[in-house]
């Protein structure tokens, strides 16, 4: 068999959809490439120095503990700015339970189109559950980003206390809904009503096909409460900018094998470089 024919059996055996997701990954790659090079050639000099100037400093925060814990306490002060200082203030207290029920109510909206749950229904719950415990779960944010923990440690406490804060969040708002008699439980009891609430909401995070081998049942009730678990996780998103940053940020050393004298360049390859790997792992993944 020729070369030839052993190159065509090759091309005819590459699997369509590799073939459309390569191509466009190679494109954007090219695309980059090229901008960054337009970008050298088009931008003033004095922007091209500070860009030069933040590469630089990017390099010495990822090798730098000391500019690194700078670098962290200048990120906390975008939340302090957001929030507040004082975690213990009312401005605190009314931008987090705004922000709560907002969020329960777009992801309602986004991922519950036809629950039909009405406004009360998401006011009720946002309120009785999740503005306490949103809270009491950015307070525990704040307290972590703050802490001398590894990055990894700080992502694993702040996953199970939000979890734990959001469960005891469960617990007081059906408590409190159950002795206000805003919500009739008869005689239930607002313990046992937690343990299905929570019950339901880790049933509806297993997949169908993992619950079927398990036996597992296949409806759960109370499966309105997975978006307010998922409103909880809001007050991590500082923490996982924070880790995403810094992850960022140690990337950039991979700049020092480049002319950062050419930051338009530089940032494009780098960018190329990290596009490639997790668009080739995407795909096999």
């Amino acid at each position: 068999m020729g070369m030839g024919n052993i190159l065509l059996d090759f091309i005819t055996s590459i699997d369509p959809a590799a073939t459309v997701w390569f191509t466009g990954l190679f494109t954007l790659v090219a695309a980059l490439i090229g901008a960054g090079k337009l970008a050298d050639d088009c931008l003033a000099k004095e922007l091209k120095e500070q860009m030069t100037a933040g590469l630089n400093k990017a390099q010495e925060v990822a090798k730098s503990p000391k500019a690194y814990q700078l670098w962290l306490m200048d990120f906390n002060n975008h939340l302090e700015l957001a929030f507040g200082q004082r975690h213990w203030s009312w401005r605190c207290v009314i931008l987090s339970t705004v922000i709560s029920v907002l969020t329960l109510a777009m992801l309602t909206i986004v991922f519950m189109p036809d629950a039909n749950l009405g406004v009360l229904f998401l006011l009720i719950v946002g309120l009785a559950y999740n503005a306490l415990g949103d809270y009491l779960s950015l307070w525990e944010t704040r307290l972590v980003l703050k802490s001398a923990w590894s990055l990894q440690v700080k992502l694993i406490v702040d996953a199970v206390m939000t979890i734990l804060i959001w469960s005891l969040g469960i617990l007081i708002g059906t408590c409190f809904l159950s002795l206000t008699k805003l919500v009739p439980f008869e005689d239930y009891g607002p313990v046992n009503m937690t343990i299905d609430i929570i019950q339901s909401v880790v049933l509806a995070l297993i997949p169908v096909e993992i619950r079927a081998v398990l036996g597992l049942p296949m409806h759960t009730d109370n499966i309105e409460f997975v978006n307010s678990l998922a409103t909880s996780f809001t007050t991590s998103l500082w923490l996982w900018l924070h880790a995403l940053s810094y992850y960022t940020l140690r990337a950039c050393g991979i700049f020092r094998f480049f002319d950062t004298t050419k930051p338009g360049l530089a940032m494009a390859l780098v960018t190329s470089f990290y596009l490639l790997l997790f668009g080739t792992l995407a795909y096999f993944l």
